[in-house]
């Protein structure tokens, strides 16, 4: 049986997804849920399975990935609507959960959807 979302994280899951690069703290997100930092860590985890910020973590990491298979936006831009101030950091995190740079990702998904005839 799954529980249903705490309707004081309902606000809160809808400002991460509807602003992904917005730099977000737990404090802010702990005030829009009107809990203290550490109730709202507590109730997050409770009900999301993960910390807060691995939540954002992820929600910026499918972003990208989105961006970087479905789109020609530069790397950079990308980095930047997900949130990463530094492309350096966007592509260490992205090569740690995709196991591949987003530039090679991009390259062979591309190559996949244009394969060369011989």
């Amino acid at each position: 049986m799954s529980k249903r979302l705490d309707t004081r994280l309902t606000a809160v899951v809808y400002t991460l997804k509807t602003n992904i690069a917005t730099n977000h703290t737990v404090k802010s997100l702990a005030e829009i849920a009107c809990l203290s930092e550490s109730q709202f860590k507590v109730l997050f985890k409770e009900h999301l399975g993960c910390t807060p910020n691995a939540y954002i973590t992820d929600l910026r990491m499918q972003a990208a990935l989105g961006l970087i298979l479905n789109t020609d936006t530069p790397i950079t831009i990308v980095a930047e609507r997900c949130g990463y101030d530094n492309v350096s950091a966007f592509i260490r995190r992205f090569s740690t959960v995709y196991h591949q740079t987003p530039y090679r990702l991009r390259c062979h998904n591309q190559n996949m959807k244009h394969p060369t005839i011989s």
